[in-house]
C-alpha cells in the first residue's frame, strides 16, 4: 500500500514495462513502515508499506485515483483504495484482520 495525506492506494497486481507520456514523476517514497504496523497517515509524502524508500511514485492529472510505482524497471499500478478517514472509520473498534489471507501485500495489518 502507499499512502499519502489522506489517501490509501492499494497493489493491483497489473504492472506495465512502460509508461504513456502523460504520467510524470510526482514524488518518491521519503517512508517505509512494516507491513505489520498500520498505515502512517496524514503525511505530506507517500509512505508505503512494500516498497522501499527511494520508489518512484508517477500520477497523471487526468485520473488521481491512480498512480505507478518504479519498481526494477517495472511500473506497478495502484488504485485509490478510499480515503484513510474512511478506512479508519469503517474499520474503528474491529478486532477482526481486514483479510482471511496471510501476508496479503495491500490490506493493512489491523492491530485494533
Amino acid at each position: 500500500m502507499v499512502s499519502i495525506g489522506n489517501n490509501l492506494f492499494g497493489d493491483t497486481g497489473y504492472t506495465k514495462d512502460k509508461l504513456p507520456d502523460e504520467w510524470v514523476m510526482i514524488g518518491e517514497i521519503e517512508k517505509e513502515v512494516p507491513q505489520y504496523e498500520p498505515m502512517v497517515k496524514g503525511e505530506t509524502y507517500y509512505v508505503a508499506n512494500a516498497l522501499p524508500v527511494g520508489t518512484e511514485i508517477y500520477g497523471n492529472k487526468k485520473d488521481a485515483n491512480i498512480i505507478y510505482a518504479k519498481f526494477n524497471s517495472t511500473f506497478i499500478k495502484f488504485e485509490l483504495f478510499m480515503s484513510m478517514k474512511q478506512f479508519y472509520n469503517k474499520h474503528a473498534g474491529s478486532r477482526k484482520p481486514l483479510s482471511s489471507k496471510k501476508n496479503t501485500a495491500c490490506v493493512p495489518a489491523w492491530n485494533g
